[in-house]
């Protein structure tokens, strides 16, 4: 019976070593291995800084989407302005080209007292009254021709002091193709006249007829 006893005894030692050995092997395998731990954090790290980047660049996207500055629609009234400036442009630019072709005289004359005699300058390229004594007058012509195919219209301006003392026997016609007129520039000096001379100009403008 002892014998019995003594076997059953180590029988229970050896069973309660097996299942000691046993949760020894299952403990082992519930606890993670080191390295698998290192390298579940740095998945973890990876991933946070994937987020991190994916978040950057869509707030970089957001604040580029903000940062685009509107187009404006052209509104009525600064359409109408810009045609506006366009055709006082256009026209501008259309007066000096036709100021560059004009012909253009320069107009003296000088004032001698009454009873003076008439002294008369050689006409060049300018209208030169001389000597006129104050009463009297003298004239001064200009010829004009269109040897163009289309009509021009002729329109004569004068300023300076001596353009109130000019009289132009025709201004603001048409001369067709082929035609020529003579322009009489009359002067008459005023008695009143309290200067010793006057001066100014003389532009004859030509401009295409387009209707």
């Amino acid at each position: 019976m002892e014998n019995e006893n003594e076997i059953k005894d180590d029988f229970n030692k050896d069973e309660q070593e097996g299942s000691t050995q046993e949760y020894g092997a299952n403990e082992g395998k519930t606890h993670p291995n080191p390295s698998q731990e290192g390298n579940n954090i740095q998945e973890y790290g990876s991933n946070e800084n994937e987020a991190d980047k994916q978040e950057g660049s869509t707030a970089l996207r957001d604040n580029g989407a903000n940062n685009i500055i509107p187009k404006k629609k052209m509104t009525l009234k600064k359409f109408l302005k810009m045609t506006v400036l366009f055709i006082v442009f256009l026209v501008a630019w259309f007066a000096v080209v036709q100021y560059m072709a004009a012909d253009k005289y320069e107009a003296v004359v000088k004032v001698m007292e009454e009873g003076g005699k008439i002294g008369v300058n050689p006409m060049t390229e300018r209208l030169d009254y001389g000597d006129l004594p104050k009463g009297n007058a003298s004239t001064r012509f200009v010829t004009i021709e269109n040897s163009g195919k289309m009509g021009i219209y002729v329109a004569i301006v004068k300023y300076g002091g001596i353009a109130e003392l000019i009289k132009i026997n025709k201004n603001n016609f048409v001369l067709n193709p082929g035609e020529k007129e003579k322009l009489e520039f009359l002067l008459e000096m005023p008695i009143s006249a309290d200067k010793e001379g006057y001066e100014g100009k003389v532009v004859i403008f030509k401009l295409p007829k387009l209707f």
